[in-house]
């Protein structure tokens, strides 16, 4: 005879779950500040195209993750998520160093946790234009790690050495596929 726990059980899938993702999505105020042109006349036309496109290419994972924002991201983190699609809150960070970092937080992370950690990151008006994080690479990727979030490299970087002593220079490479706006991957869930 099987239980309820065990026929409960049964019903979960065996093994890992691939799902495909666009972990960088921009929202309609940065397409709208970058872009010299845009064919949406609006946030909510913005966020309708893209939930299709997102449907359209079989993505069912989300991460949106403006340049030191978060504020202008929640419209689109709700249409995601209520048109069923996985939908992480996050920002792009650019370290003084010039590296990109998606920062990504947990689903359903408050966008005013989120802004204390820009504030942490020496980001203090939402409404500038976004600078540089305070942070280098490395103390940003420890930041990340205290706060519970992930970080995704956006650009290949080379690391070069100076002669005689240990300093970094991180310097962005050109033409990276990561440039895109939408960095594939698989997302493993166990």
């Amino acid at each position: 005879m099987i239980t309820p726990v065990l026929d409960d059980a049964l019903r979960f899938t065996n093994g890992a779950q691939q799902y495909r993702c666009a972990l960088q999505v921009n929202p309609f105020r940065y397409v709208r500040e970058y872009k010299a042109q845009t064919p949406y006349n609006s946030e909510d036309e913005y966020n309708a195209a893209l939930i299709k496109a997102c449907r359209q290419s079989d993505i069912q994972v989300i991460a949106v993750t403006d340049h030191h924002r978060i504020a202008e991201s929640e419209t689109l983190l709700k249409a995601a998520t209520d048109a069923g699609i996985v939908a992480f809150p996050g920002f792009e960070a650019q370290t003084r160093d010039s590296v990109h970092v998606l920062c990504i937080f947990e689903v359903g992370t408050p966008a005013s946790l989120i802004e204390r950690y820009l504030g942490d990151c020496g980001v203090h008006d939402p409404t500038e234009r976004a600078g540089l994080c305070k942070y280098d690479v490395e103390d940003l990727l420890e930041s990340l790690h205290g706060w519970s979030a992930e970080a995704i490299a956006k650009r290949a970087s080379r690391i070069s050495r100076s002669q005689g002593n240990s300093r970094r220079e991180f310097r962005p490479s050109t033409g990276s596929t990561m440039e895109k706006q939408a960095s594939w991957c698989m997302w493993d869930t166990r």
